[in-house]
């Protein structure tokens, strides 16, 4: 409501046409306890963007029948969440808080939230509201609604509860000069400037409990949450961090390694809450495995175990946990790279709502700066079994958990059941006892932490603007450039390791992604410590084989490729290990369908356009019968013959990135695939004039929303000419389609226009959710929309395309959908994949016949 708007800008959509038609992106977003608001534009017309934005808190307008619509626009945002495990359990949290206590309202809203309490102020006072509300200010109950929402902003929007952050290229004076005039317009009311939750959400009822969940999605999880005391103060010491770096970590002795040796976890985290003035807590959760889940009793209790041991270890605790942790956290703030203008803002408007000290704004959050071991043990004594609340989540509960007809209850706003048990007292007993797992213990000393972080500058005329190709031979290629222009100490090493094994059958598909889901979980305790130390890795496969990346410090960058290519060539597939793969991997399979309508419309959509796609049906007939036995030769068939391409950039000389390959070569050792053996990834090149149409109905008999996908293609990729045309288009009709569709047919979530880049072809797609309605479907909703698309082009006038700035753009990999098309070495191959026509006859299998 705010953007859509305000007495000096009047126009609804005046802020949005404004900022995308010059480029620009903006957005906004709530929390329990703030909301932020953003934009990003030219430099050249921030004086023009910022008068905007302060008109937003100085004089929105509040239109009468904005209102009315903005209040089915939530309803259906709404919607679309409502199958969202996450969101629902989330808000079941939040519903199990004490009565009357801010934290247990609704945290998003809907229209029954929004209108309640003016429904029910005509019904105490006898008014008939009901067949108004169509009208185009929602009737009486819009009008009250609407009053309410003024009367809201005026008691809590205020100049001293709010901050700002410009970025800019101009000098702190003239950003000043710019920004005070602006925005000293917007009235301080003189209220409390940091408000938060004075008082705890839960009672004596609500701690000490245990939650068992139903999940839309096939699944098994748990949670922990212990509320903590306020945390705001301890930014220099921030002891429930270090508490999370114990318990949270991955590292022989730790509570994931023992549980993964179990079989009964696949995945853990352990984190504080990150806003202080909502509800500070402290929470442990994982992903289970069945097994897992039929012992959750033994997992909670070896959590606690491991909280005991952190309690009874002798004071001090060695010196060397805290120095890694300080040593790290300095490091990757002198060396953290530049995010785009706008997320850096955003981060230094939350920064500033927080109590640091000015000169600590930049690094508050960031830099642990002393280590006060009474705070830390302090937060360990609030990490209490009979002060927690145990959730346990999957969609079928086994009577052997829960017992025989429990009593199911129904979260009020999205219906998610759940039971509420209070803790046994024996449970609790021994959840508080010394710890006696002796497989439990502290981390030992991160061998990883980067020593030497010296960066070898050198001056240079112009840096180079692409990688190129250094070194080539039958069996690798090298793509290789040198950081010439930030001089950091890190790098990035990509060995992309091609093979026609990997995605010939759904059944070798199946083998390659848990050969890769083995090799992570192999490595997991290994490359812990290198991950806290800066550095990252990945293992991804893909239609033309394996993905192997290694970013960070280059230090030892080199050392973490080494093992991970090590254990790849000698990994042994442990039955139990497989086990638990792939059950995860089934369970994924399963619950693809049960997503989004506009995602699976993106996953349809790029289906009809590639020559073989395995689709999780086809998948899941082959997990049962994958053995221990089947992946150790699909793993020596798969490297047995294979193509390298390697990118090596950052700060690496070019002798040694020579090196890097050399070593992957001799830990590979493999035969090199023959030029007409290397796998390319094409796409499917449809018949002039095709009008298809695939239609198919989602899983979830519970889904409300809808979604279509409309695809053009328009040639070859490699048009210099098309390219920017199509940018043009899409530039151009994309605030107009955010408007109408959500704004005034109140669909809810935007619509997404883009360019979609397969290999050798570029098509326009826009996806968009919609509402079925009696007499108005989304078929109907679509040809509408796309008849007013063509009127608005064919008004595009020439004196338009001169003035319009087009954004940059990050086009995604379809060869490879897990890595930006940015960061992927074929990017940089001269020769582009060529297109494959497809006949009518082929498409006609995938689609309904032509409408």
């Amino acid at each position: 409501m705010l953007s859509k708007g305000s007495e000096p800008f009047p126009a609804e959509n005046d802020f949005l046409s404004f900022i995308t038609s010059n480029g620009g992106i903006r957005n906004a977003g709530t929390g329990g306890s703030y909301q932020d608001y953003w934009f990003s534009i030219h430099p050249s017309l921030l004086s023009e963007a910022l008068p905007r934005l302060a008109a937003f808190f100085h004089s929105p307008l509040f239109t009468p029948t904005l209102t009315s619509r903005e209040i089915h626009a939530v309803d259906s945002e709404n919607k679309r969440n409502l199958q969202n495990d996450g969101r629902r359990i989330f808000q079941l949290g939040r519903s199990l808080s004490k009565d009357g206590h801010p934290w247990k309202k609704f945290g998003t809203g809907n229209f029954k939230s929004l209108t309640e309490a003016a429904r029910r102020k005509f019904e105490q006072e006898g008014v008939d509201w009901k067949g108004e509300e169509d009208s185009g200010d929602g009737g009486p109950v819009g009008r009250e609604t609407r009053r309410r929402l003024v009367e809201w902003w005026k008691q809590q929007y205020c100049a001293g509860r709010m901050s700002l952050a410009v970025i800019g290229k101009e000098s702190v004076d003239e950003l000043t000069a710019l920004v005070v005039p602006l925005f000293s317009k917007i009235e301080n009311r003189g209220f409390e400037p940091r408000p938060s939750l004075k008082e705890e959400p839960w009672g004596d009822s609500e701690k000490g409990t245990i939650v068992f969940v139903q999940t839309v999605k096939d699944y098994h999880s748990f949670n922990i949450t212990f509320l903590l005391p306020d945390q705001s103060r301890n930014f220099a010491t921030q002891p429930a961090q270090i508490v999370a770096h114990f318990v949270g970590h991955e590292g022989p002795g730790s509570v994931c390694s023992y549980l993964k040796k179990k079989g009964w976890l696949v995945d853990i985290s352990a984190f504080p809450s990150r806003r202080n003035r909502e509800v500070p807590a402290f929470t442990v959760e994982g992903r289970l495995t069945k097994e897992g889940y039929l012992h959750y009793q033994e997992v909670v209790l070896t959590i606690f175990n491991y909280l005991s041991l952190l309690r009874d270890t002798p004071s001090p605790l060695p010196a060397y946990h805290f120095d890694e942790i300080k040593k790290m956290s300095s490091v990757s703030y002198q060396f953290r790279e530049k995010s785009q203008p706008h997320t850096y803002a955003s981060t230094l408007g939350y920064e500033l709502l927080e109590p640091y000290p000015p000169e600590w704004v930049l690094s508050g959050s960031t830099l642990i700066r002393e280590w006060d071991e009474n705070l830390f043990r302090s937060v360990l004594a609030s990490l209490l079994p009979e002060k927690c609340r145990i959730m346990i989540m999957a969609k079928h509960h086994q009577p052997a958990v829960i017992g025989e007809n429990p009593d199911w209850q129904a979260e009020k706003w999205y219906g998610t059941g759940y039971v509420v048990r209070k803790l046994d007292q024996d449970f609790i007993g021994n959840a508080n006892q010394p710890n006696a797992n002796g497989e439990l213990h502290l981390p030992a000393p991160n061998p990883y932490i980067p020593e030497d972080l010296s960066v070898e500058k050198k001056d240079i005329s112009e840096p180079a603007k692409i990688p190129t190709c250094v070194r080539q031979t039958d069996y690798s290629s090298l793509w290789y450039k040198k950081d010439d222009q930030f001089w950091v100490p890190k790098a990035h090493v990509k060995v992309d390791i091609k093979s026609p094994m990997a995605y010939c059958t759904a059944r070798q598909a199946v083998l390659t992604r848990l050969l890769t889901d083995l090799l992570e979980d192999d490595l997991s305790e290994v490359t812990y410590d290198a991950e806290l130390a800066g550095l990252d890795y990945a293992v991804n496969n893909y239609r033309g084989g394996l993905l192997v990346s290694v970013n960070g410090y280059n230090d030892k960058l080199g050392a973490l490729l080494d093992t991970i290519l090590e254990r790849l060539k000698s990994l042994i597939i442990k039955p139990d290990r497989l086990q638990v793969m792939a059950e995860q991997l089934d369970r994924e399979y399963r619950n693809f369908y049960i997503r989004q309508p506009s995602l699976l419309c993106d996953h349809y959509t790029a289906c009809l356009l590639m020559p073989i796609v395995w689709m999780p049906e086809d998948k899941l007939i082959e997990t049962p019968f994958i053995t221990p036995e089947d992946i150790e030769r699909h793993k020596t068939d798969l490297l047995s013959k294979v193509y390298l391409e390697v990118l090596v950039t950052g700060n690496i000389n070019r002798e040694h990135a020579q090196r890097i390959v050399e070593s992957v070569e001799h830990r590979l050792d493999a035969r090199a695939l023959t030029p007409l053996e290397r796998p390319q990834v094409r796409s499917l090149l449809l018949p002039p004039g095709s009008n298809l149409v695939l239609k198919r109905e989602v899983t979830d008999p519970k889904e409300l929303n809808s979604s279509i996908t409309f695809y053009c293609q328009f040639g070859d990729i490699a048009d210099a000419r098309l390219r920017p045309v199509l940018e043009l288009i899409v530039h151009t009709i994309r605030e107009p389609a955010f408007s109408q569709l959500r704004t005034v047919e109140q669909l809810g979530t935007p619509s997404r226009r883009l360019l979609d880049t397969l290999p050798g072809a570029v098509g326009r797609i826009h996806t968009r959710r919609v509402r079925e309605q009696e007499g108005w479907s989304g078929d109907q909703t679509s040809r509408a929309y796309q008849e007013s698309t063509r009127r608005d082009l064919t008004l595009l006038g020439t004196h338009q395309i001169g003035v319009l700035r087009l954004p940059a753009k990050r086009k995604r990999c379809c060869g490879c959908p897990s890595v930006d098309a940015a960061d992927h070495p074929r990017r940089f191959r001269p020769i582009r994949a060529p297109i494959v026509p497809v006949s009518e006859e082929a498409l006609h299998s995938r689609c309904i016949p032509p409408t």
